[in-house]
């Protein structure tokens, strides 16, 4: 039965700053700002943002 039906695969990407400061910096980063809407344009589908909070 292999290969008879599709399985979606889930990705968790993970990310944590010390303060709010430094994920500012990384959201507005040359680099992150040209490569996330080419990782986007991967998925099948829209992503799921799900925001952890800090204890």
């Amino acid at each position: 039965m292999c290969g008879a039906f599709t399985v979606p695969k889930t990705y968790i990407y993970y990310i944590s700053f010390p303060e709010q400061a430094a994920f500012d910096r990384y959201m507005v980063a040359d680099y992150h700002a040209q490569m996330s809407p080419k990782v986007v344009a991967l998925l099948d589908g829209e992503p799921i943002f799900e925001h952890l909070d800090s204890f």
